[in-house]
């Protein structure tokens, strides 16, 4: 049985949802939530609370990033840093505002910057 089967019901009883809680490994997401080095895995049914944890979301699309941010209340960055293409500036970048874009970040001058996708949370 499928873990939300146990809410698949025309009226939903509360003792359907103590099943459903019984069901699902509380001790490893308590764990998971405490501990950065553990497991990384959220069960899906329990992933809303994590996103209202976050201190920071990062996503490649604006509209999930604009779901985020309106239903949790917490910036989301575009990774890689899309803008909407009536906003792009097609102009390439020179020398000279990519140094100046590194120095204001605290960049070497030859860094590589490459994103990932997900979630951040303060421990």
């Amino acid at each position: 049985m499928a873990i939300l089967d146990v809410l698949d019901k025309e009226v939903v009883k509360d003792s359907h949802v103590a099943k459903l809680l019984k069901m699902i490994n509380l001790g490893h997401f308590a764990r998971m939530v405490c501990d950065p080095d553990f497991d990384r895995w959220v069960d899906p049914v329990l992933r809303s609370i994590m996103y209202l944890k976050a201190d920071r979301f990062a996503s490649i699309w604006h509209p999930m990033g604009e779901r985020l941010e309106g239903r949790f209340g917490t910036k989301c960055d575009l990774l890689p840093p899309f803008v909407r293409f009536e906003d792009y500036d097609f102009s390439p970048v020179t020398e000279i505002n990519r140094s100046k874009i590194l120095t204001e970040l605290g960049l070497d001058q030859d860094s590589l910057i490459y994103f990932v996708n997900g979630t951040i949370y303060k421990y």
